[in-house]
């Protein structure tokens, strides 16, 4: 009689977790995020390349160190190293300082990462994003100048426990991207 009890229970109980998986999912996707960029604390040595205004790729050095803040709840960024942007009419190279902050907004959903360096000391509005796979994360701003819409993607991808692979790339209508900068991190 028992036992005939507890199969009867079963089909609620399936279907109550079936109800429940969702929000258990998210609950979990979402403390998983808030440690995503575990992987990038730490000191890395950079080589760049930056698109010039003929198409060719320059070739610079940089190095960066990412640390936690916050009792782990921020990520910050000292970035240092030498860039030619044909976009910020730079005839010659020059040394940048970048400062970046991120953090994973729980209300969002998203990470966003706001930056400012040396050629531009004031923040902007903030690259907002997720990591689709373990190893891969998209994050996007767009700005507008004089009513143009440019969208701009960052990517990082972890190649493996000592190599990340940063992009950032620029589009007008967000299905056709040009890449305009890369970094390859090596951890030191």
């Amino acid at each position: 009689m028992e036992t005939n009890r507890i199969v009867l229970t079963m089909p609620r109980l399936f279907i109550i977790i079936i109800a429940l998986l969702p929000l258990i999912s998210t609950a979990i996707a979402q403390e998983n995020q808030s440690g995503q960029f575990d992987f990038w604390i730490d000191q890395w040595h950079i080589e760049q390349k930056i698109l010039d205004k003929n198409g060719d790729w320059l070739e610079y050095e940089a190095r960066t160190e990412v640390k936690y803040i916050l009792n782990k709840q921020a990520i910050e960024e000292h970035w240092h190293g030498e860039v030619r942007f044909f976009w910020e009419d730079m005839a010659e190279p020059q040394q940048l300082e970048g400062y970046s902050l991120r953090y994973y907004d729980e209300d969002a959903g998203k990470w966003l990462i706001y930056w400012m360096d040396s050629l531009h000391p004031a923040v902007k509005e903030p690259f907002a994003g997720t990591f689709t796979t373990a190893s891969h994360g998209e994050f996007f701003r767009t700005t507008y100048n004089s009513e143009e819409k440019t969208i701009a993607r960052i990517t990082f991808d972890l190649i493996d426990e000592h190599t990340v692979d940063w992009k950032l790339a620029i589009s007008k209508d967000g299905s056709t991207w040009q890449t305009l900068w890369t970094m390859l991190m090596r951890r030191k």
